[in-house]
């Protein structure tokens, strides 16, 4: 395993058009809406297009916008909601747990409507203030899983446990069952038809 660090000044944009935005109608949004510290995601529909802006008083910021005939799933929902940032989660299918496909998600300050970083989702700990992603290209998954602390700022690696790092169905099936300092604890599935958990245990306390 081997430890790095994220540049926490690189801000990566994602899609946010300019344009002026006609014959607006706020619209039923059926996820999660409200964030810590008295933000708020608010969804807009116009005329060829969907929106997703983060919203607080007078601040109003657009963070994701699509063709306005894709599921609220592509546009985004909240995976995750710390103090001072949170995951916006665009899914491939319906939910992340059941599609073959890497989820990308971004990293969001709330203060600006900023991305931080953006990646594959896996999982989160909100409680532990971290996020469990990986990097695939468009070749292959990888092998390896990130642990990136958003706190510290920390990002630690690890193998991939599934035996079939080509098969995202499994990749998508990870989670966190716990996290401290001293271990990291995932549980997963080697088969499809997601039978028999495993479990697997990291040892952190040796990485600083």
């Amino acid at each position: 395993m081997k430890e790095n660090s994220i540049d926490s000044n690189k801000t990566i944009n994602i899609k946010q058009p300019i344009k002026q935005i006609d014959s607006t109608e706020e619209k039923q949004y059926d996820f999660a809406k409200t964030l810590k510290g008295g933000y708020s995601l608010s969804y807009i529909v116009d005329d060829s297009d969907q929106h997703l802006f983060l919203v607080k008083g007078k601040f109003r910021k657009e963070i994701s916008s699509e063709d306005k005939y894709n599921s609220q799933t592509s546009l985004g929902i909240k995976a995750a909601d710390f103090d001072n940032s949170f995951v916006l989660l665009h899914l491939l299918s319906l939910h992340h747990r059941n599609g073959s496909d890497p989820n990308p998600f971004e990293l969001i300050e709330k203060k600006t409507g900023n991305v931080i970083f953006k990646n594959y989702f896996i999982d989160a700990d909100e409680k532990n203030n971290s996020i469990l992603y990986f990097n695939p290209t468009k070749e292959t998954f990888g092998d390896s899983m990130f642990l990136y602390n958003i706190v510290t700022k920390e990002v630690k690696s690890f193998v991939l446990p599934v035996e079939n790092k080509e098969d995202g169905r499994l990749i998508n099936r990870i989670k966190i069952k716990s996290l401290s300092t001293k271990s990291l604890k995932v549980s997963f599935f080697n088969d499809v038809d997601f039978e028999n958990e495993i479990v697997k245990e990291y040892n952190l306390s040796s990485h600083r």
